[in-house]
């Protein structure tokens, strides 16, 4: 019994050593790839990088928004999931009942898409258009595309563009809303 139970103690000791040089092992990686000095802490899940060009960090936190990560040029988010991520700007409406979120942006910079379960695709497109419009962006004339099932338009709104991109994927009853935000020059 003693000797079971001295054996668990070892295993289990094993585990934290495993993780430890798991975590080394990565260190190491980022280390090699970008030249710089890196400390990883699997406990918060945060992983700083310090170069002679600056410092970056990331947050792999673990509440619901997502991969923040921070360097000297700025700060980007990356979440998803089936709710719609914290970070997503709330001038990108999203209509409701959307699954499959992904923000990847910064501030009034990125990307963010979402898709439905739907029967009829331009239905979906027409509650996304009338939310934009709700949420202050105009439609820039003679900016449409439409080729089969997807359909392509261009917004604005002071010193902001958005590109809104709708497809259809008949087979799977789903339809994809894309958006791309950033200043305009």
């Amino acid at each position: 019994m003693t000797t079971l139970a001295g054996a668990s103690l070892v295993l289990a000791g094993c585990q934290s050593v495993t993780d430890q040089i798991g975590q080394k092992i990565a260190e190491q990686a980022v280390q090699s790839a970008t030249g710089g000095q890196v400390k990883m802490d699997s406990n918060t899940g945060k992983l700083n990088i310090q170069t002679e060009k600056g410092n970056v960090t990331m947050d792999m936190n673990k509440t619901k928004d997502g991969i923040n990560i921070t360097s000297p040029e700025g700060a980007m988010n990356i979440s998803g999931g089936d709710t719609r991520p914290v970070g997503a700007p709330t001038d990108m409406p999203s209509v409701e009942g959307g699954s499959t979120f992904a923000w990847f942006g910064s501030g009034d910079n990125g990307t963010f898409s979402y898709s439905l379960k739907t029967v009829d695709y331009m239905d979906v497109c027409n509650k996304q258009i009338a939310l934009l419009t709700a949420a202050g962006w105009s439609e820039k004339k003679d900016t449409t595309m439409s080729f089969g099932d997807s359909l392509t338009k261009v917004y604005e709104k002071t010193g902001m563009g958005l590109t809104l991109s709708c497809a259809a994927a008949k087979a799977d009853g789903v339809t994809s809303i894309m958006m791309v935000k950033s200043k305009t020059q």
